[in-house]
């Protein structure tokens, strides 16, 4: 399958795909683990956060009903 068929396939231009290999094409198995690692820690993390700024706005929210009802 040509380059041109893929990269059409999924929507991209070649020449980004020939920046990516350019980029990534020297990977090795140990620095792609590497990298899903830490894309992992930083979905993690954003999960957290999301889970506390809902938490905190919950919180917001209830007081400020109470508040007018007082």
């Amino acid at each position: 399958m040509a380059v041109s068929d893929i990269c059409r396939e999924h929507g991209i231009s070649n020449a980004t795909f020939y920046n990516w290999r350019s980029k990534y094409g020297g990977m090795d198995a140990s620095l792609m683990s590497e990298m899903k690692a830490k894309i992992i820690r930083i979905i993690d993390e954003g999960v957290e956060k999301n889970d506390y700024l809902s938490d905190v706005k919950g919180k917001y929210f209830w007081m400020r009903e109470k508040a007018k009802r007082l």
